[in-house]
């Protein structure tokens, strides 16, 4: 627990107390477990008063600027979040970003893209959903579909790391 986290925790606790019930959005403090082994045990399947969409990994001690950082993970899997995006045959999906011939993930990590191409190439920066394939000692991905123009950034690369 270090003299930042209780800060905030403090100014939170202040700011719900300030709150009334006729106010259209209430803060809300979200639960937070110590890593240890009972901390992620209650986090992966302890009730939540909201769905859980997979774990957040901060590390305390580091200094964040705005960006992508090694310092946060976002684990997921099929146990603690409903949009684990594995299909019926068990392949995982991925959306990831076209760039010089690999399909590239949010933080930056590249796959070679294997397999028939869709109908019209996809083009340089193009948000594609891919299957990933796990060969021997590499992994492959393969594009399925292109994503709607809704779809704003890839998925990250710990998705894919922790299904493997």
């Amino acid at each position: 627990d270090t003299p930042s986290s209780r800060r905030l925790r403090t100014k939170l606790a202040e700011c719900q107390q300030e709150a009334c019930d006729e106010d259209e959005f209430k803060l809300e403090v979200a639960p937070y477990f110590d890593c240890d082994r009972q901390g992620l045990a209650k986090a992966y399947r302890a009730p939540l008063p909201y769905l859980r969409d997979g774990l957040l990994f901060y590390h305390k001690q580091g200094h964040y600027a705005c960006g992508h950082t090694s310092l946060v993970c976002l684990f997921k899997d099929e146990e603690c979040t409903r949009r684990f995006n594995a299909d019926s045959s068990g392949d995982l999906i991925a959306a990831l970003r076209v760039a010089s011939g690999t399909a590239v993930t949010v933080d930056g990590v590249a796959f070679p893209i294997v397999g028939a191409s869709l109908e019209e190439p996809l083009v340089e920066g193009e948000l594609a959903r891919f299957v990933v394939v796990a060969s021997n000692d590499s992994v492959c991905v393969r594009a399925e579909r292109r994503c709607s123009p809704k779809r704003a950034v890839a998925d990250c690369a710990s998705k894919i790391a922790f299904f493997l």
